[in-house]
């Protein structure tokens, strides 16, 4: 059987080849030969060897190659040859990340003599279908406000979402219920490389550089929360690297929990507020986050408040 699995959601695409595997297991047999190849440079004869030269008593060979598109004399030979790997005791899977063109004849060409299985970048639905299946899975909760941060953290990224839930039900193991503060405690937001640009405005003092890049921010679909938890992030980070007053390598070593890019950048961001200014502004994003959620104000008023009152 001849499988391709795609798509930008890595996340579902390889629990799909495990799904594949694990079902090969229990219908027919424990243990049987398995391969998995790079896609790059591979030649068909060499997949044709294993297949050729599989152990006597194999009731089953699976073939796993990864990054197969780009390898056009590969896909060139596979579309004249591909009827011996047709047998059911052949299970061939071809895995890509991101999307493919569906005119190419390689494409047409699975379509016709197997199956194929898309998965695309997951929406807010599905994530949050994702961390209740994950939850439920060991009898937990997660607050509303707290499943919110997590998502504006994370964003789309299931591999660390999964990751953060299973750290975050470890740390909250007996109350069986995730709270936001465990979730501020434990998860750090994404790196968004944009972000530093924002604060570099904030940092300058450049009201109207900052206002045009959280636009566009906003203007990306992005939560007015988020961005106003990633410049709360940053700031905490100089409020840390200032008041250590260390050197670049001496903060990487101690803060292993930041990422050194973002060490990097708040190292020399820090340089432009005294520790004074780095504080007040740091008690202003929590007093108009605190605003923001009593209903007070409204978000994208919040960002533009913390921006106009510098």
């Amino acid at each position: 059987m001849v499988y391709l699995i795609f798509g930008s959601n890595t996340f579902f695409a390889r629990r799909k080849v495990k799904e594949i595997l694990e079902e090969r297991k229990k219908f027919f047999e424990k243990v049987f030969p398995i391969f998995k190849f790079h896609g790059k440079n591979l030649d068909l004869s060499e997949i044709e060897d294993k297949v050729n030269n599989a152990p006597l008593f194999a009731k089953s060979v699976f073939i796993l190659i990864e990054e197969i598109w780009q390898n056009q004399k590969f896909k060139e030979e596979f579309l004249k040859r591909n009827k011996k790997f047709l047998s059911p005791q052949i299970i061939l899977i071809f895995f890509e990340k991101g999307n493919l063109d569906k005119k190419d004849p390689f494409f047409k060409l699975i379509q016709k003599i197997g199956e194929i299985y898309e998965f695309s970048e997951p929406d807010l639905y599905q994530i949050k279908k994702f961390i209740k299946r994950i939850l439920r899975e060991k009898n937990f909760q997660i607050e509303e406000e707290a499943q919110q941060i997590l998502i504006d953290y994370v964003e789309n990224d299931l591999w660390k979402l999964y990751l953060n839930l299973q750290k975050l039900m470890a740390y909250r193991n007996k109350e069986k219920i995730i709270k936001k503060d465990d979730v501020l405690l434990l998860v750090n937001p994404s790196i968004d490389t944009n972000i530093f640009r924002t604060i570099d405005a904030l940092a300058e003092r450049n009201k109207k550089q900052a206002l045009k890049l959280i636009y566009k921010h906003l203007q990306k679909g992005e939560s007015p929360l988020y961005i106003l938890s990633m410049i709360k992030y940053q700031f905490k980070n100089l409020l840390v690297v200032k008041e250590k007053k260390a050197p670049y390598q001496a903060l990487v070593e101690e803060f292993k929990d930041i990422h050194p890019f973002v060490l990097k950048k708040a190292s020399i961001q820090s340089r432009k507020f005294t520790l004074d200014q780095l504080k007040k502004f740091y008690r202003k994003i929590f007093k108009i986050e605190l605003a923001i959620k009593r209903g007070r104000i409204a978000p994208e008023e919040g960002l533009e408040l913390l921006v106009l009152d510098l």
